[in-house]
């Protein structure tokens, strides 16, 4: 697959997205989706593993994997960007679908993009607090001294989502925001929030066991599957209420000590 019509559009903390910008018709209104630098794992490995998680798959951003030539991805390095070598790249519908969207964050995990197509994008890091007082969600969004905070744990329940989607809606409006249908849209998609939720929860005292965590060897399959599903990442189209889910990404245990110490330093927060 040629890459000279990409050009770089955003990155997380391990992939780089590239926009199409040519005019071949079977790629246009999509992105190229290239691991980073110092990821464990291959494309064609995150593809494979996405693809295991059967109870999701009406809502997975069609993806396509591509074969790319070798050394091709250097020709996308700049200002710094270092990408993982590989000969594979997800290809996928662009969400967005115009490069001059208003985007408004509410707070790091709830953002607001409005163009031609309005979406709420949100990741949804929900885990049973148990006995605690708030979430480990809400906690991280408090030691990252956020403003606006309101807990996802209520988008498991149709009540919940009345008062979550009022609050964001207020928020929204506050930012100078127009109304936005956003409940309707939400409320909608209440089975998606219940099926990440049940799949966070496999994991019998996640809490616990990821603050005892010694070793590489302490972290087990379902535990890096359960922090997959924290860090997935939530489309809705405000308008025709279609989900789309992504960032599935298979999670190394070499990150053990990175999620112990958070863990630890969470938990005053928790209580």
């Amino acid at each position: 697959m040629e890459l000279d019509f990409f050009s770089y559009f955003r990155k997380g903390s391990a992939n780089a997205v590239f926009r199409y910008e040519g005019k071949d018709p079977q790629l246009a209104g999509t992105v190229l989706r290239l691991r980073l630098a110092g990821q464990d794992y291959t494309t064609q490995e995150i593809y494979e593993y996405m693809h295991q998680f059967s109870s999701l798959k009406r809502w997975i951003i069609p993806t396509k994997l591509v074969e790319l030539e070798p050394g091709a991805i250097h020709k996308l390095e700049k200002d710094g960007l270092k990408l993982k070598p590989d000969t594979h790249g997800l290809l996928m519908d662009n969400v967005f679908e115009e490069s001059d969207c208003r985007e408004i964050a509410l707070n790091k995990h709830i953002i607001l993009s409005l163009g031609a197509r309005r979406l709420l994008e949100l990741k949804p890091k929900w885990l049973d607090p148990g006995s605690n007082r708030t979430c480990r969600n809400c906690a991280h969004l408090l030691s990252k001294g956020e403003k606006f905070i309101v807990c996802p744990l209520q988008l498991l329940t149709t009540d919940g989502i009345h008062k979550w989607c009022e609050a964001v809606e207020h928020e929204a409006l506050n930012r100078g925001c127009p109304y936005l249908p956003i409940e309707d849209a939400v409320q909608a998609n209440i089975l998606l929030f219940q099926t990440l939720a049940s799949i966070q929860a496999r994991y019998p005292n996640v809490h616990q066991k990821l603050m005892s965590l010694e070793s590489e060897v302490d972290v087990d399959e379902q535990l890096c599957e359960t922090m997959t599903m924290r860090d997935v990442t939530v489309f809705i189209d405000l308008d025709s209420s279609k989900a789309l889910l992504c960032d599935l990404d298979r999670k190394s245990p070499r990150k053990w000590q990175k999620w112990r110490d958070r863990e630890i330093a969470l938990n005053k927060l928790m209580q």
